[in-house]
């Protein structure tokens, strides 16, 4: 059979001129090329129409030979092929094609150059939507035509997928075949015998009597008439210790929607989602259920609540009075105080960010409600997440340390052994309200709370897909002057020492001083006078400033770079200023120098008398270049 070419949208990184774009490499022209400038990683994509398609061939022609008839195929080395079916914005740079995008995939790879034309086959075809031709050959990537065949035969995708929700049994589903030829289904597991499944009949279907941790591959087939079948399989292992989120492939329902409003339905609590909300009209006694489609025993729930506020203040504070039910029968609608449905916990106080409900023993239940019983109120939900895993295994180490007498820093480990996508994480110490940091940040300061208290702190990892972690701790506050407020603020300074921002100011508050790898560093070309900032985020009254001169290089002298810390002044601001730090603006104070010697190793500012200030800064008026290993500042003792 004849294999069929695609078409679709071409780009690429840029273009060497208006006459090489990237569309050139599509248009049937061999006699023209595309072309991109200079660059270490240069790229052409196409998006196939109505994707995504079966691929068996790309064959690469390279620029047509000049007038001398010479080529210049030896720029076409270094070539990956990679393959996407994501959904991909195509002016987002975190989607542009490379080897290490976790959107892409590397389906080939060629060090030595092509000839007149690459011929790459796949057997089997890969599916794909997106096609990107990628060089690492630090030149102008140049093609005069990229084809995409097809495959001969486009088989049905069922994207089979097996689940363990118990120790005994694998749950199956797959996505139906719209062809209107499949006459039905069959699937088998292990030692199990073929079993027809017609095609109106409802996913998914489940196969029990095995033993806990065991090897299972199932396999199904798209019996199709007058044609070739389908056919795929895939293994999982029963009772696996990871927990299952069944919510998925249950069905929501709940009291009704606010406004009417299809947005706010009951799907958008279990739809995966957490960035939508289900949300009822206001009722007396609203609320959410979900019907799982047959008994599960039950270990943990978990409600996402909804994100953010309003004027009457966040979200998070509305989700309470709060009832867990469940029930085997749905012949009544959630109710607290009947027989047909069981209150299996029952919480007062608002839910945090995530509320985690553990039973153990765990409960039995097809239906599960979430019943708000607050008079005229509504219920919101971003998500709710079911699990039939009771495992409470402590995933996160939570290390906390006194701060001044109102302060607390919180230090965690990044949540492991999660197979779901960590969304973020939110903390909170004492009263405060919740505050949500991103997946990448694992160290927080809290301030505001009560000085000579006990104080309890929470860090949540919020998790889709899998059980969300939290863990307390509780410290007493420490004394005023006992801590470093400036680790980890922001900082700023003249300019960098490179391109590559190797020596970026932020090194001189991330708490390192024994590193001679570790100091920030301006420009050496620059002979002016230079300086070095940083924002407390709010006023403090400080009584202590150190100044951490950089080490000298291992095995060399210890003083090396001494010398350089000379003509030094530390100035002190209350009030911002976009401006850089300067010895004549009215709005900065010097509190120390300039120094006519050099500092030695560290340079100790105490001040006799507490200053208020909320930026610092470090100006030198030396022709060397200005670099700290690190910066301290210490609130007054006499607060």
């Amino acid at each position: 059979m004849p294999l069929h070419k695609l078409q679709g949208d071409a780009d690429q990184i840029n273009s060497y001129d208006d006459q090489h774009w990237g569309i050139r490499a599509n248009d049937d022209n061999y006699s023209s090329f595309s072309w991109t400038r200079d660059n270490n990683n240069t790229w052409w994509r196409i998006r196939l129409n109505v994707g995504p398609k079966l691929i068996s061939k790309i064959e690469i022609h390279n620029r047509p030979r000049n007038a001398a008839g010479t080529h210049q195929y030896n720029d076409l080395a270094k070539i990956y092929i990679l393959t996407s079916n994501a959904v991909l914005g195509k002016s987002v740079t975190a989607y542009f094609p490379s080897p290490t995008s976790e959107y892409w995939t590397i389906q080939s790879y060629q060090e030595e150059p092509y000839g007149p034309v690459g011929i790459i086959q796949f057997n089997p075809p890969v599916s794909a939507t997106w096609v990107a031709v990628f060089s690492e050959n630090n030149a102008r990537l140049a093609l005069a035509q990229v084809e995409v065949y097809d495959s001969p035969f486009q088989p049905p995708s069922l994207n089979l997928t097996l689940v363990s929700t118990d120790v005994d049994s694998v749950t199956i589903t797959w996505t139906p075949v719209t062809a209107q030829t499949v006459a039905h289904y069959e699937y088998k597991c292990t030692d199990k015998d073929w079993t027809v499944h017609n095609v109106n009949r409802e996913l998914p279907v489940t196969v029990s009597g095995y033993g806990e941790e065991t090897d299972v591959v199932c396999t199904v087939i798209a019996v199709v008439n007058s044609s070739e079948s389908q056919q795929e399989s895939a293994a999982i292992t029963t009772g696996s210790a990871k927990p299952v989120n069944i919510a998925r492939q249950g069905t929501a329902t709940q009291i009704d929607s606010l406004d009417n409003n299809e947005v706010f339905h009951a799907e958008s609590g279990n739809n995966g989602n957490y960035d939508d909300f289900s949300h009822t009209d206001s009722n007396d006694g609203s609320w959410w259920r979900v019907d799982l489609h047959r008994e599960f025993f039950i270990g943990i729930i978990e409600l996402f609540n909804r994100q953010g506020g309003n004027s009457e203040g966040l979200y998070y504070d509305s989700l309470n009075n709060i009832s867990i039910l469940t029930s085997t029968t749905n012949s009544v609608p959630p109710c607290r105080n009947c027989l047909q449905w069981a209150e299996q916990s029952y919480q007062v106080e608002p839910y945090g960010p995530v509320g985690i409900i553990q039973f153990n023993p765990q409960i039995y239940a097809r239906y599960l409600a979430v019943y708000r019983s607050t008079p005229n109120s509504s219920l919101a939900l971003a998500e709710v997440e079911i699990y039939v895993s009771a495992s409470v295994d402590e995933l996160i180490t939570l290390t906390l340390s006194p701060c001044g007498s109102t302060c607390i820093d919180l230090e965690w480990t990044t949540l492991q052994g999660t197979n779901g996508n960590i969304l973020r994480y939110e903390y909170k110490c004492g009263g405060s309200n919740w505050v949500s940091v991103s997946s990448d940040v694992t160290f927080a300061r809290a301030c505001g709370v009560t000085p000579s208290m006990q104080v309890t702190c929470t860090v949540m990892a919020v998790v889709e897909g899998d059980a969300s972690q939290e863990v307390h701790r509780t410290i007493q506050t420490g004394d005023a002057g006992s801590c470093n407020i400036a680790y980890k603020k922001y900082t700023h300074q003249l300019d960098n020492f490179d391109a590559a921002n190797r020596f970026p100011a932020n090194l001189a508050v991330n708490g390192i001083i024994d590193d001679a790898s570790d100091f920030t560093h301006t420009s050496g070309s620059n002979s002016g006078d230079k300086w070095w900032r940083l924002d407390l985020g709010v006023s403090y009254q400080i009584g202590r400033i150190e100044l951490y001169n950089r080490l000298g290089d291992p095995g060399g002298e210890a003083a090396q770079y001494y010398y350089r810390l000379v003509k030094i002044s530390v100035l002190t601001s209350d009030i911002y200023s976009p401006g850089p730090p300067s010895l004549s603006a009215p709005t900065w104070t010097r509190r120390d120098g300039p120094n006519s010697k050099a500092y030695g190793p560290i340079r100790v500012i105490e001040f006799s008398s507490q200053i208020s200030a909320r930026h610092v800064a470090v100006y030198s008026e030396s022709t060397e270049p200005l670099a700290l290993t690190e910066v301290t500042v210490y609130e007054s003792s006499k607060n």
